[in-house]
């Protein structure tokens, strides 16, 4: 969904996984023009299970207790996760090997949101943003609300001032952005 100001897209990645404890995952983005990002990833697992949203950076990675200043010489990037109930922030590297000639193995540096699905539906906010430091990272995940209602979901937070906010409702097949 395209706009001057917003786009959305809505993505269903469950079958490029096994369907072993994994029963659904829907990734939504949203880029708020010019450089906000919100990802909401809808999972659906067995209570208990250990629910990872991984995001992959090739710069700096200062993990922090409630978010992640990535850092390059362009400058910083906050990504905070917004999750009901416990959750924590675990590093990590995984091997790819691109698809061409003499290609090598290599490891790839991520960081995940990790928390254990309280129900059988999970759901996971990250806002990825520009930051002068973290300071400024600080103080908007201090200002960040959000509210599960109905199914629903609701999401604001504060940056340079302004107020940015995001509500879905639940729609047949999971939440769709209002």
């Amino acid at each position: 969904r395209p706009s001057d100001s917003r786009d959305y897209t809505l993505l269903d990645p469950t079958n490029a996984y096994p369907k072993k404890e994994l029963k659904n995952w829907r990734r939504h983005i949203i880029l708020d023009k010019p450089v906000i990002t919100v990802v909401v990833d809808e999972v659906s697992c067995a209570k208990g299970a250990e629910i990872e949203a991984r995001f992959h950076s090739a710069v700096t990675q200062d993990i922090k207790d409630d978010y992640v200043l990535l850092n390059s010489d362009n400058g910083n990037m906050a990504v905070i996760p917004v999750v009901q109930g416990k959750y924590s922030i675990r590093p990590g590297s995984h091997a790819i090997m691109m698809a061409q000639r003499n290609a090598r193995f290599r490891r790839v540096p991520y960081f995940g949101t990790v928390t254990n699905a309280r129900k059988e539906r999970t759901v996971i906010v990250t806002i990825i943003l520009p930051v002068e430091d973290s300071a400024e990272a600080e103080g908007i995940v201090k200002s960040v609300k959000r509210s599960d209602n109905a199914g629903g979901l609701s999401l604001s937070f504060i940056k340079d001032g302004e107020k940015y906010s995001y509500s879905f409702r639940m729609g047949a097949d999971g939440l769709v952005l209002e």
